[in-house]
């Protein structure tokens, strides 16, 4: 999703402070160190952070001093984590739908890209994520978006959202692919590796 009020932030990496789920990482099973993990999900942090900044000043949903629009230097801690959580939870989502991420030289004739259904669910997925995220740090249900209250409209089930706020997490969802390309990594099908 990445609302910043939203706050995709790409996940707080395993052992990380913090962390909503010990998804195994980016990096399912890999050897890879806990040290190089959580620079690859920096670097998701901060790309997700950079898209969602990109979007909302380009759509005008946000005032230009609001908070969630700041540098990732000078962004709250708060937020940085939230756009943290978003990263981390990519391999949570990927093994939803029965994919994970590799090094891209592992999974070179094997990358996909996600079909719409499954935009779909991992967009259902996203929305559940930000609501946790938002619910863990005290926001509450309100009329209107107020970031110093903690309030936000779109603490409600994915149901009752409007298909413009769907389109958020739809669009974060649908970033995931490139995200991870940037990273040097490819999303491959479990089954296609006989798992």
């Amino acid at each position: 999703l990445s609302r910043h009020d939203h706050n995709s932030e790409l996940g707080r990496a395993r052992g990380g402070a913090g962390g909503s789920r010990d998804s195994g990482g980016i990096f399912p099973g890999d050897n890879q160190t806990q040290t190089s993990e959580i620079a690859t999900n920096d670097r998701l942090a901060r790309a997700i952070h950079s898209d969602y900044v990109r979007r909302r000043k380009r759509d005008g949903s946000l005032p230009p001093d609001d908070p969630a629009l700041r540098d990732w230097d000078e962004l709250a801690e708060s937020l940085k984590a939230s756009s943290r959580d978003q990263a981390s939870d990519i391999a949570h989502k990927l093994a939803a739908i029965g994919c994970e991420a590799l090094p891209s030289e592992e999974a070179s004739a094997e990358a996909v890209d996600l079909e719409s259904d499954e935009i779909e669910t991992l967009s259902h997925l996203e929305h559940q994520r930000w609501v946790d995220d938002r619910l863990r740090q005290g926001w509450r249900l309100g009329r209107r978006r107020d970031v110093a209250a903690k309030l936000s409209p779109y603490l409600v089930p994915w149901s009752e959202l409007s298909e413009e706020v769907r389109d958020l997490d739809r669009d974060s969802v649908r970033l995931i692919p490139r995200l991870l390309a940037d990273s040097g990594l490819s999303i491959v099908r479990r089954d296609s590796r006989g798992r």
